[in-house]
């Protein structure tokens, strides 16, 4: 839960965040229980200027995702199994 605060929060700064999905990506196993999160960590972790774009097309869903604890996230279940 922490790392989907960080990554789809407001706290902290585009910059900070991608450095810190750049170290989240040399454990990638941490990502896998939740693909939402693993894409958005790559994407975010990525320089290219498309992959921001989807990042931030991708944050409301997270943010949603966020705010409903547990397995209750409007998209968890759909999001799991088209991934």
């Amino acid at each position: 839960m922490a790392a989907s605060e960080m990554v789809f929060g407001t706290v902290l700064g585009f910059e900070l965040k991608q450095q810190i999905a750049s170290r989240m990506l040399e454990c990638p196993s941490n990502l896998e229980k939740s693909p939402l999160l693993e894409f958005a960590v790559k994407l975010l972790a990525s320089a290219d200027g498309w992959d921001r774009v989807i990042f931030y097309a991708l944050w409301p869903i997270g943010k949603a995702q966020n705010a409903c604890p547990g397995d209750a996230g409007p998209f968890r279940g759909a999001w799991s199994h088209s991934v």
